[in-house]
């Protein structure tokens, strides 16, 4: 349950962030040891994403004995033979274990101020933890 509710969060912020701007900065949600759940975007040290998300889960790491369930989410761009697919990707870890990568394709559809933003179907897949491996 848990794990479906950290990824919840942390997949809602991003389809927010999606329809203001391309590429969005790394998104963390996480729950702590008393079941207080808590989102942030980006990170105070870089705007760059690739370095942020790595900043961000090497924080988690630090903090882990805080924390039941970390989620992280931020878009990327799937390269295949004759396309590029933007996607957002998102990794989630419960302290019991269970870590979960998934990847969901999307389109954004222009508006007058703010874009639309159509997801595609979710693929995931176990991974092994980065926060308590």
């Amino acid at each position: 349950m848990e794990l479906d509710t950290t990824l919840g969060l942390a997949l809602q912020a991003a389809e927010i962030l999606l329809a203001c701007c391309e590429p969005i900065p790394p998104v963390s949600a996480t729950i702590d040891s008393q079941g207080k759940r808590q989102v942030t975007v980006g990170h105070e040290d870089t705007f760059e994403v690739a370095t942020a998300i790595e900043l961000k889960w090497e924080e988690l790491r630090q903090d882990s004995a805080k924390y039941r369930c970390v989620a992280v989410a931020a878009s990327a761009q799937l390269v295949g033979k004759d396309q590029v697919e933007p996607i957002v990707t998102a990794t989630v870890e419960h302290a019991e274990g269970q870590t979960v990568e998934v990847v969901i394709p999307y389109r954004r559809r222009r508006r007058l101020i703010r874009h639309k933003v159509v997801l595609g179907e979710l693929v995931s897949r176990e991974r092994d933890g980065r926060v308590w491996s």
